[in-house]
């Protein structure tokens, strides 16, 4: 988990916390406070949303499946959305020489994906819970973020980057 990413998580869970101990003091409802504050976030987002997303290379959607497969044009993307499943097979995709990267940010995502052996893949996963199955080992962790890098990503000739920012991820990767 990269240092900014680490702050605002800290200012939400302190924010979330402190919200919930003034309710015990306070006759208060949280979720009164809560949600007009969690729109409020989000229109900020959209606002002020980090420069290298643009409409050129960004989706917006808030649930639903995506699905990556037969012969699809690969290139730098970002997909925004509440939650929803991903598949992207790497082995029917048209990948062109060099690293191109796909940036996920969700809620709660669960993403799956096919990996041809001349693929080098490297992943950093942002979140409270990431849940990871490699090639069969599976791992967990909570609030520590998550990195990988397959053993061919510096030699290969294509790389695909996948960079997540999540609260909770379900990440799969098989090879083909």
């Amino acid at each position: 988990m990269n240092k900014k990413s680490q702050q605002i998580l800290a200012f939400i869970l302190i924010a979330l916390g402190g919200l919930y101990l003034a309710a015990n003091f306070i006759n208060i409802d949280p979720s009164d406070i809560f949600w007009p504050l969690a729109m409020i976030m989000i229109g900020l987002f959209f606002i002020f949303r980090p420069k290298g997303i643009t409409a050129e290379n960004a989706q917006f959607f808030f649930a639903g499946d995506k699905d990556y497969a037969a012969n699809w044009q690969v290139q730098d993307e970002n997909l925004n959305m509440f939650a929803g499943d991903i598949f992207i097979d790497l082995g029917k995709a048209d990948l062109p020489a060099g690293r191109t990267t796909i940036g996920v940010r969700c809620f709660a995502s669960d993403i799956d994906i096919n990996l041809p052996e001349d693929v080098g893949l490297r992943v950093s996963s942002t979140g409270f819970v990431v849940e990871t199955k490699i090639k069969g080992e599976n791992t967990s962790h909570v609030m520590t973020g998550f990195n990988y890098k397959s053993p061919n990503y510096d030699s290969a000739e294509k790389k695909f980057d996948l960079i997540t920012q999540s609260f909770a991820i379900e990440l799969s990767v098989r090879e083909v």
